[in-house]
């Protein structure tokens, strides 16, 4: 009887506590955490910012009410979608130095891409309190030269770049010959 009634009180406890989290929803792009200050030493929670992580740096883009240095708050939160397809609304995003092309994530590839384009020649950094587009040219073996080939960097040798030019099958004399 004794344990009868324990489980009962235990299962009551558990439900209380699942509505309890269940009526304090936030909503999209906030989360449910216990506060940073106590009232009378009493444990407070609070509804707090979700802030997004830059999935290409791996650093958060905000802490509380606060960006850090590179992001900007956004107006409402945003959807941001990981490598495997996983998604989130949370808040913040990069801030790109003056004149250079916005990027835009790319969750196919784990990266930011320049202006929407699947790229491999342009690879974003921190410059600052911004973030800009340094151009990748790859490292080639030698007697090998980069080049820009379909907006793709590729190693080419001196013979591959150059095109061969095909003389034409018809003989030329000098001799003049009549068409009857």
């Amino acid at each position: 009887m004794k344990k009868g009634f324990a489980t009962l009180v235990l299962s009551l406890f558990g439900c209380a506590y699942i509505a309890q989290a269940a009526a304090f929803s936030c909503g999209a792009g906030y989360v449910y955490e216990k506060s940073r200050k106590d009232i009378d030493g009493i444990e407070t929670y609070e509804c707090q910012k979700l802030w997004c992580y830059d999935l290409e740096t791996g650093k958060v883009m905000g802490n509380g009410d606060k960006e850090n240095s590179g992001y900007r708050q956004t107006s409402a939160p945003v959807e941001l979608t990981d490598i495997d397809g996983n998604t989130i609304e949370c808040w913040g995003e990069r801030v790109w130095c003056a004149g250079e092309t916005r990027g835009e994530w790319n969750p196919q590839y784990g990266m930011y891409t320049r202006g929407g384009m699947d790229s491999v020649t342009y690879h974003s950094y921190k410059k600052g309190s911004c973030f800009a587009w340094r151009l990748a040219k790859p490292k080639c073996a030698a007697g090998e030269s980069a080049i820009l080939k379909n907006d793709e960097w590729v190693c080419v040798t001196q013979g591959d770049t150059v095109e061969q030019k095909r003389t034409s099958t018809i003989r030329r004399t000098g001799a003049i010959r009549r068409m009857r």
